[in-house]
């Protein structure tokens, strides 16, 4: 496990520490920065399901509903939630549950099928100390995403298209995972602020950024859809104190994702990140935020 206590200085304690991360700059930035490394962890699940709905997510819905949570004191363990659409269905029976959803079943069904070893019925999908985010396409089918699990000591989130905004917690700590990167990124924003203990991350906004949805395939160019994302993101942690990134990749797809990766962070140097960290040869990376405000991987 490594710390992060102050973005520009890590403590080092194994080979895949924070620490060997080194500064992308646009100036001297370009694909053959990326060391290849052989990557024999199991492939991920695909993100297509990702990809169709990512132009048009509800981002401030569930935003808001993150930001709700994170800033709540002594929060008790969450249960009973699945976000429907971005609104979120907290304390209801199964009965009003089937009265305002007539596709009560099929939701029960697709988290099921969607998360592993999720819920088998309706009623054990609302008793689940876990939030699933449900959200309807246009085609009649479904995009499940595991929003947060109530772990031992703490809280997990897995970070889908839509932006995750975490704060320090109040007790215990916030996982912050991203997973299933093929050409895709991860994206964390920090906000480290001075206090007299010493770099504290006060926030953390996260991304799980859709590279053949966000970046021109025959231009290789950032979209819009992709820079306002970014915005947002970014937009999620200003305050006081300074903002760093770290960019998650895998070693699939190395020259996409690696175009992806100077594109996304000569775009947020742009919008005044102090430092832009590489963090890669990962399919999969989880982010702790503890109550004491540091930022580990765990």
């Amino acid at each position: 496990m490594s710390e992060i206590t102050k973005v520009d200085a890590f403590e080092k304690k194994s080979p895949e520490n924070i620490n060997d991360f080194k500064q992308v700059r646009r100036e001297k930035s370009h694909a053959s920065n990326f060391v290849q490394l052989a990557d024999n962890r199991p492939q991920y699940i695909s993100q297509r399901k990702l990809q169709t709905v990512a132009e048009n997510s509800h981002r401030g819905k569930l935003t808001a509903q993150f930001q709700e949570i994170a800033n709540k004191k002594d929060a008790p363990p969450i249960q009973r939630v699945i976000a429907i659409d971005g609104k979120s269905w907290g304390g209801g029976s199964e009965v009003e549950f089937r009265a305002a959803h007539k596709d009560a079943d099929d939701i029960a069904r697709e988290i099921k099928m969607e998360i592993g070893g999720g819920p088998k019925t309706l009623s054990a999908a609302l008793a689940d100390d876990r939030t699933f985010s449900v959200k309807r396409t246009e085609e009649g089918g479904y995009i499940v995403d595991l929003a947060n699990q109530v772990v031992d000591g703490g809280r997990t989130r897995v970070v889908g298209a839509e932006p995750v905004h975490v704060t320090k917690p109040h007790e215990g700590f916030e996982d912050i995972e991203i997973n299933g990167l093929l050409d895709c990124l991860g994206i964390y924003i920090t906000r480290v602020v001075e206090t007299q203990f010493g770099p504290t991350v006060e926030e953390v906004s996260a991304v799980h950024f859709l590279t053949p949805t966000h970046i021109d395939k025959s231009t290789k160019l950032l979209k819009t859809g992709g820079q306002q994302l970014l915005n947002h993101v970014v937009g999620l942690v200003q305050g006081k104190g300074q903002l760093f990134a770290t960019i998650v990749r895998s070693d699939e797809n190395i020259e996409s994702s690696g175009n992806a990766a100077l594109r996304v962070g000569s775009y947020l140097e742009g919008l005044g990140v102090s430092q832009i960290i590489p963090y890669d040869h990962h399919a999969e990376v989880t982010l702790r935020l503890d109550n004491t405000g540091k930022a580990l991987w765990v």
